[in-house]
C-alpha cells in the first residue's frame, strides 16, 4: 500500500468502506499515513480537501473511519487523527442516530480513548445517549 502512488483512495467496497475505513478499523496507522500521503500527493500530515472528504465518508453503517478506530479502541490511530485535525475532526461527532464518538468509546470500554477525546472535545460528554442506543 505504501508504494501505491496511483491508488484510488476514494474507491469503496460493497459495504461502503474506503481503504481508510479498513485501515482505521484494523489499527494500521502506517497504512492510514500512506493513504493520506497518496490522497495529498505528498506528506501524510497535511489536511487537504481529499483527506477531509475521506474522513467525512461514512460506510453503509453510517460510520466514519475515525468512528471505526474509536469503536475498536485503536488508541494510536485516534490520537494521531485527533492531533492532526486539532478539534476539527470531521463527520465523527455523531452517527445517524445521534450517538457521538464519546458514546462509542464508552460502550467499547476504551478509557484511554475517552480521555483523549475528552481532552479535545469536552462538550461531547454532555450529549445524551440516543434512544436507539449505541
Amino acid at each position: 500500500l505504501a508504494e501505491c502512488k496511483r491508488m484510488n483512495a476514494s474507491m469503496q467496497n460493497q459495504k461502503g468502506n474506503l481503504a481508510l475505513h479498513l485501515a482505521a478499523d484494523s489499527g494500521h496507522l502506517d497504512c492510514i499515513k500512506a493513504i493520506f500521503a497518496a490522497a495529498n500527493g505528498r506528506e501524510a500530515d497535511i489536511l487537504s480537501d481529499n483527506v477531509r472528504k475521506m474522513m467525512s465518508t461514512t460506510n453503509k453503517s453510517g460510520l466514519s473511519p475515525a468512528m471505526l478506530a474509536i469503536i475498536h479502541c485503536r488508541l494510536d490511530v485516534v490520537v494521531w487523527m485527533v492531533d492532526l485535525f486539532d478539534k476539527q475532526l470531521p463527520c465523527v461527532i455523531n452517527d445517524q442516530s445521534g450517538a457521538t464518538v464519546f458514546h462509542y468509546a464508552a460502550a467499547a470500554g476504551c478509557i484511554k480513548v475517552i480521555r483523549k477525546l475528552y481532552s479535545v472535545f469536552p462538550s461531547l460528554a454532555e450529549q445524551p445517549i440516543p434512544q436507539t442506543g449505541v
